[in-house]
């Protein structure tokens, strides 16, 4: 089944630092790849949880139908 999820955008250059030396604030370019990540792995989640919903609707259903 294809995939709908967004690609993630690639990591960055291993001479991008992860943190200003000068103001020890996190580089915007690492930020934004953390936030995609982030938002991609909650995508991934939400769509879990749909599945593992519509699973115990159908195992509910079942069981009613087994129940005499």
């Amino acid at each position: 089944m294809p995939s709908a999820l967004k690609t993630l955008i690639p990591i960055p250059q291993p001479g991008e630092l992860l943190v200003n030396p000068r103001t020890g604030v996190i580089n915007t370019t690492w930020f934004l790849y953390f936030q995609r990540l982030d938002n991609h792995i909650r995508e991934i989640e939400a769509r879990l949880d749909a599945i593992d919903a519509n699973y115990a609707a159908l195992d509910a259903r079942v069981t009613d139908l087994e129940t005499p």
